[in-house]
């Protein structure tokens, strides 16, 4: 059984190359002592070989990359060999905020207020509920600090969305800022049975420590996973002097960095249960004595 990593695209790992690197790295080293056959590579490779994946025939294909023309070739295959990805290419396209609000809101997803905006059209300041209100690229996440921006007035809301127009970015994500503890989340899996789950507080704020509901903050960031198709997630959270839960963002396999060694073997363990599903993965010699 032969199994194929992608790294992420070095434009979609800002300041975090090495973790991001580190953890599709130490996936494909947890895979082996599974008994896979695992070969890396980087995006690239990918694109510049167009019959790469029909000679490598990958039984499974495992991935942080991003960007459209990868997740083009990566959805020919799977349509083409029936074989599955982690994460699948359309969860990756449901990432894309334009795709992902519309869905987590959907599934009853706590969320801040939000809007999308042309960027060539005038923004109403009186049309948005709150004072301060982050502005963020419609598409993609962060590939750039400008790519999320805070404003707190209704000159820098208009000054910012311009921006986003000037560098080509056409639509934009509105989103009233709220004001608590905000925390990063990381999953793998989204059922109950088969959910890894942690979560830490963000660097560089001043904490509340504000009580919450972890099982709850749990139960949240599975549907949202879930309603996207996503296995491997992250993202972030706001926890209100209320105790409220808002997700303020959902994202497609992030660096773990805090907990790569366990997180790694998390995942590693997920695709290989995927694979034993697909018949991709021979028993073992202790599967062969117990069944």
């Amino acid at each position: 059984m032969q199994i194929l990593g992608i790294f992420r695209e070095v434009l979609h790992s800002p300041q975090r190359e090495f973790d991001d690197y580190e953890i599709l790295r130490l996936t494909g080293e947890e895979l082996k002592k599974q008994g896979c056959e695992v070969h890396l590579m980087e995006p690239q490779e990918l694109m510049d070989d167009r019959d790469l994946l029909s000679r490598l025939q990958p039984d499974l294909i495992f991935m942080m990359c991003e960007q459209e023309a990868i997740l083009k070739k990566i959805a020919q295959w799977e349509s083409l060999y029936k074989k599955s990805a982690v994460n699948s290419t359309p969860s990756i396209y449901a990432t894309y905020r334009f795709r992902m609000i519309p869905a987590l809101a959907a599934a009853g997803v706590p969320l801040p207020w939000g809007a999308f905006a042309d960027t060539h059209k005038f923004i109403a300041a009186e049309d948005t509920p709150a004072e301060k209100i982050w502005v963020k690229r419609g598409d993609v996440h962060n590939t750039t600090a400008e790519d999320v921006v805070l404003t707190d007035s209704p000159l820098a809301l208009e000054a910012a969305v311009r921006r986003f127009g000037e560098r080509g970015i056409v639509q934009v994500l509105l989103q009233a800022h709220v004001p608590g503890d905000l925390i990063k989340y990381y999953g793998v899996g989204h059922s109950e049975k088969n959910q890894w789950f942690r979560w830490f507080y963000h660097k560089n704020q001043v904490l509340n420590k504000f009580p919450f509901s972890e099982s709850q903050l749990k139960s949240i960031t599975a549907r949202a996973a879930k309603s996207i198709g996503l296995e491997v997630y992250g993202g972030d959270a706001i926890i209100t002097a209320q105790g409220e839960i808002y997700l303020i963002d959902l994202n497609a396999w992030p660096s773990f960095a805090l907990f790569r060694p366990e997180a790694s073997a998390q995942i590693a363990s997920h695709i290989a249960q995927n694979c034993r599903s697909e018949a991709c993965l021979a028993p073992t010699v202790h599967e062969i004595h117990t069944h």
